[in-house]
């Protein structure tokens, strides 16, 4: 077994996971034990990561696995992967609208000062530097 079998197999049974959330503990345990104890098994048998990749599709998509689970369980629940909640509801929160507003001008800005900087030394021109205050008044 290759890095990238152990890769690959492990990846699948962590995409399962995500999608048994739903399910309670002790199925989901059990479920997951006989998928580990499958994959072990078509592990001593695969020569390469291609007939691995076989036994998986044959197991069927993690999402086709949480169907089935869910099925079984009488329950219904959604197997695709959680999504965040700005997902969900197809909305940015108000302070990532604020972080990208005022990262945006603050980028303009350094931009600007920038262009600014260049120019003046381009041509020559500088900045004369502001005579001392006096001491006297």
């Amino acid at each position: 077994m290759t890095s990238n079998q152990t890769d690959l197999a492990d990846e699948y049974l962590h995409e399962v996971e995500l999608r048994l959330s739903g399910l309670p503990l002790l199925q989901r345990r059990e479920l997951l034990a006989a998928l580990k104890e499958h994959i072990a098994e078509a592990r001593e048998h695969a020569s390469s990561e291609g007939e691995l990749v076989e036994v998986l599709e044959r197991l069927g998509s993690p999402e086709e696995v949480a169907a089935a689970a869910y099925q079984e369980a009488g329950t219904q629940a959604d197997a695709r992967t959680p999504a965040s909640s700005a997902q969900r509801t197809g909305r940015v929160a108000r302070h990532e609208i604020v972080v990208m507003v005022v990262g945006g001008v603050v980028a303009l800005l350094v931009l600007v000062s920038v262009l600014l900087l260049i120019q003046g030394r381009s041509t020559g021109h500088s900045v004369p530097a502001r005579p001392a205050p006096s001491a006297t008044r």
